[in-house]
């Protein structure tokens, strides 16, 4: 490629992007000079205007269009989509047509983005990865006009598709209708270019209204998170609300009439449903597309209001539900994307307070508070007291001294069980303590709850169990029967540990169970709570039992 100087030294005509200008048989300015390749300026097939954009296999095909024009064939280049891929440390990268920048440079308005995260091939065949997706169309008929997507697996494949229908002129109902080739191990029953094309077709049809994440900092709207509990527990946008998609037909009515709410779920498919569900009942529901895995990518560190937090509630002066968020949660190894609504790694989540920017952020918080308190504008000495609640009383244990281990994970509950016994041998052989003088307390919370119950419950109910846990027994490579760490838990109750098994959490476990067994939530729950291992506590959130025993005097360690 010649510098820019040598070109217009050639008086060649240059395109508003800086390139050569050509027509579409790649002859530029003068008649008798063709040009290809990294050089000119070609029209976007997309957006009509001219685009400077290297890509080996456009050039290739311009050579030929040019040789052919220059032996006497009438050949014509049809125009520049922009598809291409590319990898980097084990990530795969790939687009192609325009993007939200270009159609806006373009004067193109008339779009919509929709946002997904399936796995590649079936979730349930092991080994299934994500690919975080998002695609561009009209909003009117539905032409496809652009598509992105990352992933680790099966990336290119889906972004080649949605190219050809492109190349075609088809719509997000052709991708909808696309027959592509499925084997559990290649893809799913419904690809990911299926559901592309499900998704922006629901849009365009009129079936849902979607939300725009780049208005998150500045709506009014009221933000409705509809995930189950321990879902939200683990990290949820600022504001949101909490009203999981089973009781939403019970609790409508503590929703507002007089503005909009933006729903949210884990990946987007059950705040679909709450969007219908609202919509066909008079509300103004908008869903926020791709759910918190898209928040997560829009906002890597919460959303850009300062370090702040908002307590907001649903608008009805009746509603218990005010929730105070704090976001600046971490993503850890176990974070992995939802592949459906309905796979494990909902659990695995967020780890809450385990790094130092939660911790950054929650002590501003508590400084602000504290800043902001009557006392300490008024300069008063007086030594603040926690709230002791009777629920919690279960707390005095005897001891002279006090230690909680929180668990949220199979493998943090296996050494925690190991810690809680070193803790119990090391105080006998270096002081010579009993193991009455000793209060421990073990938190089964998030994906560790299920060890707070009997071996009836895994024998009964361990394959839902260990399909939500994402956990097999160690020694068969199975859906574990027994409760594996049974052994471990009768040993230390005998020693005298108690345990905080997260009610939060029992109750999601239960509505998966229920769901796998045909029966209904609170039976379930009913059986489990019935079910807990010796000296173990039914508390209301896992991660309140860890707050209140620190009020307590008990010392902290997360497994």
């Amino acid at each position: 490629m010649r510098r820019q100087a040598d070109w217009d030294t050639a008086g060649l005509e240059l395109g508003s992007r800086g390139g050569i200008h050509v027509d579409d048989q790649m002859r530029t300015s003068d008649p008798n000079i063709w040009a290809v390749g990294d050089a000119v300026e070609i029209r976007s097939v997309i957006t009509g205007v001219p685009e400077l954009i290297p890509l080996a296999g456009p050039a290739n095909r311009q050579g030929r269009i040019a040789a052919e024009v220059i032996s006497g064939r009438d050949s014509r280049f049809r125009g520049m989509q922009g598809t291409a891929v590319c990898g980097f440390f084990g990530i795969v990268v790939a687009m192609t047509g325009a993007t939200e920048k270009s159609l806006k440079r373009a004067g193109n308005t008339d779009f919509q983005a929709v946002y997904l995260h399936p796995g590649h091939h079936a979730a349930y065949y092991p080994g299934a990865k994500p690919i975080h997706m998002k695609l561009l169309f009209n909003r009117t008929d539905g032409r496809i006009l652009g598509a992105q997507a990352v992933g680790e697996e099966g990336v290119e494949r889906r972004v080649d598709v949605i190219a050809m229908a492109m190349q075609m002129g088809g719509t997000v109902f052709d991708l909808e209708e696309a027959e592509l080739c499925y084997a559990p191990q290649y893809g799913a029953a419904k690809d990911p270019v299926n559901v592309c094309g499900m998704i922006a077709a629901n849009v365009v049809r009129g079936d849902v209204a979607l939300a725009d994440w780049t208005g998150l900092s500045s709506t009014t709207a009221l933000i409705l998170d509809v995930r189950d509990p321990v879902e939200f527990e683990q990290g949820a946008i600022e504001g949101a609300i909490n009203i999981p998609l089973g009781q939403l037909r019970e609790r409508a009515e503590e929703l507002p009439r007089d503005r909009e709410i933006w729903i949210n779920c884990g990946v987007g498919q059950r705040a679909y449903y709450a969007c219908r569900l609202l919509t066909q009942r008079g509300f103004q529901a908008r869903n926020l597309s791709g759910g918190y895995e898209s928040y997560r990518a829009c906002y890597p560190q919460g959303v850009p209001r300062g370090l702040t937090t908002s307590a907001r509630n649903c608008g009805a002066g009746h509603c218990p539900y005010t929730i105070l968020c704090v976001t600046s949660f971490p993503q850890d190894k176990e974070s992995e994307v939802l592949m459906s609504e309905n796979d494990s790694s909902g659990l695995g989540r967020r780890s809450f307070l385990t790094t130092v920017g939660s911790g950054a952020t929650l002590l501003g918080v508590a400084a602000a508070a504290r800043a902001q308190s009557p006392q300490a504008s008024s300069g008063s000495a007086e030594k603040w007291q926690p709230m002791r609640h009777k629920e919690d009383d279960w707390l005095e244990l005897p001891g002279q001294h006090r230690f909680i281990f929180d668990t949220t994970t199979p493998d943090s509950m296996n050494e925690s069980l190991l810690f809680a016994g070193n803790f119990y041998i090391a105080n006998s052989n270096g002081y010579g303590l009993k193991d009455a003088d000793l209060a421990v307390v073990l938190v089964a919370r998030h994906r560790s709850t299920p060890f707070g119950y009997t071996n009836a419950i895994w024998e009964k109910y361990g394959v839902p169990i260990s399909t939500r846990q994402n956990f097999v027994d160690p020694q068969t490579k199975e859906a574990p029967k027994v409760n594996v760490y049974s052994r471990q838990i009768d040993g230390l109750v005998r020693r005298g540990t108690h345990f905080a098994v997260c009610q939060m959490a029992t109750r999601a476990y239960a509505g998966v169970i229920a769901a796998a067994v045909g029966t209904t939530p609170d039976a379930i729950y009913s059986e489990l709570a019935a079910n807990l291992v010796p000296n173990a506590h039914l508390v209301p959130a896992g991660i309140v039992a860890v707050n209140r025993a620190q009020e307590r005097g008990y010392s902290f360690m997360a497994g």
